[in-house]
């Protein structure tokens, strides 16, 4: 009688034990043995890659989308298309990326951030297939259809890699921690384009658009083959947030994220074309300038990132931005252009933790999956806007004229975070 007091009646498990199994059914993690373990004993965190596993998966996933950046803008232009065109072919990546977050965020939070992954880098080999066909065309009309369609493939893929791993990495380190993993996912994202755009420079000149192509479908396979054999993860399951809530609390803070991404938008696609117009070598350096001063911006300062400090970090990184950005504009020599790419990078760096910390707070955490990529989305709208736009600004002006007009945005943006601000202290008072 006593033993069954303990254990439950016959035939059924005891209450503790039967609410441990549906916790561990739920998050899928398997705990050896203490069926009956005393409540206050802490939740043991997710299995599963550490930070910077996860941030290498999003490395390779972006080192696939830096690779043809410095090289698609000179082909599309020497195959008889113009700016414009230019700058779509780059921005459909973003359009593939901003039209899929909506899809792919939920996702998350229902299947698990490693089936993300692994669909994503599936994406990115199948980019690299589609862009290996199309350099094998003599029809440069039909050849850049094929790109533009591998650029949207790619796009997909990156949405998926980088949402999912960010995800995963908060998952393994708990929220007190997901400003440094949110960091570190920056840190591989634009280190990562650093480094793909002089690879895809090499590459290109060594073997040819095909051979750069064939690079990027390498990636894509080798962050298949090291993902798969992790286990998954998922965040305990209850009621989530509707999308269109979401996206309600994400709104201010992702239309200030949007203006700053201009900047890096018409740095990305238009500061080689930059280089040549004015007769410069060597354009995929701001690239990598831009990039270094990215990593060592997150590196130097993501610790000191809070709810509490995420505004007024934000405010001064747009400073930044904006100064690198004019720079940019005024520069009369290579030199200058670099600095005022670095200078950009440095103060782009900071804006995406230091608002995402923000974001974080606003929703629960089975819906975090949903409000990151929700937060990404502006990202991509930026950029997928940026292109055509700076295209078509660049065709009525001067290829200087994009860097001043992102400026602007980057100071609207600057605004918007004041005025975020003076709320977020009137309503402390």
């Amino acid at each position: 009688m006593g033993q069954q007091r303990l254990s439950g009646r016959a035939g059924h498990p005891a209450p503790a034990a039967a609410a441990d199994r549906r916790r561990r059914s739920v998050s899928g993690e398997r705990r050896p043995g203490n069926h009956g373990a005393e409540p206050h004993r802490a939740t043991p965190r997710p299995r599963g890659p550490g930070v910077l596993a996860c941030a290498g998966y999003t490395a390779l996933a972006y080192l696939a989308v830096g690779l043809p950046l410095a090289v698609l803008p000179v082909w599309t232009v020497r195959a008889g298309f113009g700016p414009t065109v230019a700058g779509l072919v780059v921005s459909a990546q973003y359009l593939a990326t901003t039209i899929s977050r909506g899809l792919v965020g939920p996702m998350i939070d229902r299947s698990g951030p490693r089936c993300g992954v692994l669909l994503g880098f599936l994406c990115c080999a199948a980019s690299g297939l589609a862009t290996i066909l199309a350099f094998q065309l003599s029809s440069s009309g039909m050849a850049l259809g094929i790109v533009v369609v591998g650029r949207m493939l790619l796009g997909v893929g990156e949405s998926l890699v980088s949402t999912s791993a960010m995800v995963w990495g908060i998952l393994r380190v708990g929220d007190a921690s997901a400003a440094r993993m949110i960091s570190w996912n920056g840190i591989a994202t634009y280190g990562a384009i650093a480094a793909g755009a002089p690879i895809g420079v090499l590459v290109q000149g060594i073997g040819g658009f095909t051979l750069l192509a064939a690079v990027m479908l390498f990636t894509g396979v080798a962050g298949y083959a090291l993902a798969r054999p992790q286990p998954a993860t998922r965040a305990p399951a209850a009621l989530r947030l509707p999308m269109r809530r979401v996206f309600t609390r994400v709104l201010p803070l992702g239309a200030a994220l949007a203006l700053a991404t201009m900047g890096f938008g018409v740095v990305t696609t238009f500061i080689t074309l930059f280089f040549v117009a004015s007769g410069w070598q060597d354009g995929w350096m701001a690239f990598t300038a831009f990039g270094c001063a990215f990593v060592a911006s997150r590196l130097l300062f993501a610790s000191g990132v809070t709810s509490g400090t995420g505004l007024r970090i934000a405010a001064r990184s747009l400073a930044l931005e904006i100064g690198g950005l004019l720079l940019i504009c005024l520069s009369n020599d290579p030199a200058s252009a670099v600095a005022g790419a670095a200078i950009t990078g440095f103060g782009f760096a900071m804006i995406f933790p230091a608002l995402g910390v923000l974001v974080i707070e606003r929703v629960p955490p089975q819906s975090r999956g949903a409000a990151i990529g929700a937060f990404a989305l502006f990202v991509d709208l930026a950029l997928g806007l940026a292109g055509p736009l700076a295209g078509a600004l660049a065709e009525r002006s001067t290829f200087a004229a994009p860097f001043a007009a992102a400026a602007v945005c980057a100071l609207l943006a600057l605004c918007l975070v004041q005025w975020l601000r003076r709320s977020s202290t009137r309503a402390r008072a």
